[in-house]
């Protein structure tokens, strides 16, 4: 595989426009999304914005002799990874660490009526049990405004599963009924802000619509380095400006580069149109000082876009 080096990533992007269409792409590191969303959880505490402690019995319906009781459990913040993970069907796998809390367990012999403690369990940080369930990356849909967000719903996924057993059958009974008690939390205790688009007004970049995919570094081609595992991976936001329009979305992670370079944790891409209509000329249309449109004719080398040229107008009679 090749090194994912900054200046092969340089190289590879002299070749083509790369951004698939999209006005901008921005990738994010695993390792910074979980950091964002820890300090958002922290953050949550001394608001009633975080999960609150839950207690609960669970049962399950196919052994009558069997039930658990977990006592205040407290959940840390969320942590994703991206195992399989494609562009077309990008989901996260989301884990919750149980940090406090007890889990009691109860029996009872066959036909009879009293119920007995039968074990303990006092979680914590070090031996705590995870809720654990592949959830789809949320984005909003509609226009962005100053309080545009990129979000994950915690209660929104499948396969929910609490380690708290060794029996797959029963770690999937409690991970729904957790669900079920996420599910009729107030939204913004179950909703967490992956990264957020504010602009002002008059600013040249106006973020319309996004899409948020995530991308497997290992699948994408790209070599992983001492102490990743296969689910590391990048948290790809694909950007449409206003008056822009969607780009197309590569098929597969090998389809698109992987746009963090070895020693990285973000990358911007801006298409090319964008950089010299939003930022160039409208920057030059800004500072023209004389009562006539600025004119330009665009650089262009090996069918390549490299700048402008001012045909009319300027700043005190020249640019």
């Amino acid at each position: 595989m090749e090194i994912n080096s900054v200046e092969n990533m340089l190289e590879w992007l002299k070749v083509e426009p790369r951004t698939k269409g999209w006005d901008a792409i921005v990738a994010y590191d695993r390792a910074k999304t979980n950091t964002v969303l820890r300090q958002e959880y922290i953050g949550r505490f001394s608001t009633d914005d975080y999960l609150p402690p839950v207690t609960v019995e669970i049962t399950d319906t196919t052994i009558d002799t069997q039930k658990e009781f977990i006592v205040k459990y407290v959940f840390d913040s969320p942590s994703l990874s991206f195992p399989g993970a494609n562009l077309q069907n990008s989901k996260a796998q989301l884990d919750i660490k149980v940090v406090g809390g007890t889990h009691l367990t109860y029996t009872k012999a066959k036909g009879d009526l009293t119920w007995a403690i039968s074990a303990i369990a006092l979680e914590d940080a070090l031996n705590g049990p995870k809720l654990s369930a592949e959830v789809d990356l949320l984005v909003n849909p509609g226009v962005v405004s100053s309080a545009g967000q990129v979000e994950i719903k915690i209660d929104k996924g499948v396969d929910y599963k609490l380690t708290y057993v060794d029996t797959p059958h029963l770690q999937r009974v409690a991970g729904e009924r957790i669900r079920q008690i996420f599910s009729i939390l107030p939204e913004k205790q179950t909703t967490y802000v992956l990264n957020q688009l504010e602009f002002k007004p008059d600013q040249f970049l106006k973020p319309k619509d996004f899409l948020i995919r995530t991308h497997n570094k290992e699948g994408s081609g790209s070599r992983l380095l001492a102490g990743e595992g296969k689910g590391e991976g990048a948290v790809l936001l694909l950007v449409t400006m206003e008056g822009g329009k969607n780009g197309d979305m590569p098929a597969t992670n090998k389809d698109l580069r992987y746009l963090l370079p070895d020693g990285r944790s973000a990358t911007v891409l801006l298409r090319h149109e964008i950089i010299k209509e939003k930022i160039i000329v409208d920057g030059m249309r800004l500072m023209n000082q004389y009562p006539i449109e600025f004119k330009y004719t665009p650089i262009v080398q090996n069918g390549s876009f490299y700048g402008i040229r001012a045909r009319e107008g300027g700043v005190g009679g020249r640019w």
